[in-house]
């Protein structure tokens, strides 16, 4: 008896450690490219590093902050496992090390948002279709699998002992992908208007690819603003005339304009 308990203390243990070091392996990707991090803080669904000033990042760099964090846990448990197998007499919190480590990176990989996997879909998706498009598919993607875990969970505290973990993640992820749509839509908007300086660089001199689109005059700039991707400038080609995504943004920004409901409905002529 004491035995067991003394096991689940360890094995209670491990799982802290490891999610400490997945979110401090964020901490130190991010201050390494220049962000800055306020807290990283425990909850009832695990840790996490509140982090700030990624819109300063560029999109390759937030992409591997967010992957840092599974990477951590990927080599933690590569490590374990390794030593647990070479051992001569193994040691059976190795072995425990190394799936908790698994299940972290595993869970974490997940295509969902909040999660390090969702926010690496988000940006390939925001790359191929543009951000807020991919925000929204993301955020209903998440609330249709929130309820699908949910269903699973329940059938999984009948079948197995009450064990409600699954459930709990259903409660999570709908949560969070309900209560994002407003932080990601700031997130956007902020990351765009920085975006520009930061793919041209000092002095214009980094490379960075411009994506050419054609559309009619009378289209919203609201059609235009959605296909803003996270890599690339875009350049829209209003009736034979150019019109790029810094002038758009520039003007919806600016202190002369109207509200930015009324700005994203009017047509991308008007800039012209």
């Amino acid at each position: 008896m004491v035995g067991t308990v003394i096991g689940v203390f360890i094995r209670i243990a491990l799982a802290l450690c490891s999610l400490y070091l997945h979110e401090w392996a964020h901490v130190f990707v991010a201050r390494g490219y220049g962000a800055k991090v306020e807290a990283v803080r425990l909850s009832v669904f695990g840790m996490f590093a509140r982090v700030r000033r990624m819109d300063n990042l560029l999109p390759g760099q937030r992409a591997f902050v967010y992957f840092s964090g599974p990477l951590a846990n990927i080599m933690i448990g590569a490590w374990a496992y390794t030593v647990h197998h070479l051992s001569y007499v193994g040691v059976i919190w190795l072995r425990d090390l190394a799936l908790i480590n698994a299940v972290i990176a595993a869970f974490n990989l997940l295509p969902l948002l909040p999660l390090d996997g969702g926010r690496l879909v988000q940006h390939v998706l925001g790359n191929g279709f543009g951000i807020l498009r991919a925000n929204r598919f993301m955020l209903r993607f998440g609330r249709i699998c929130a309820v699908a875990l949910a269903v699973l969970g329940l059938v999984q505290i009948i079948l197995f002992s009450y064990n409600i973990t699954l459930l709990c993640a259903a409660i999570f992820i709908w949560r969070k992908n309900v209560v994002m749509q407003a932080q990601l839509r700031m997130e956007c908007f902020l990351t765009l208007q920085k975006k520009p300086a930061l793919l041209r660089g000092s002095r214009g001199k980094r490379k960075h690819k411009v994506k050419i689109l054609s559309i009619p005059a009378d289209t919203p700039l609201m059609y235009a603003v959605e296909r803003f991707g996270w890599s690339y400038i875009r350049e829209f080609n209003v009736e034979g005339k150019p019109v790029r995504e810094e002038t758009i943004m520039s003007f919806i920004f600016s202190p002369y304009r109207p509200s930015v409901s009324e700005s994203l409905a009017m047509p991308i002529g008007a800039l012209v």
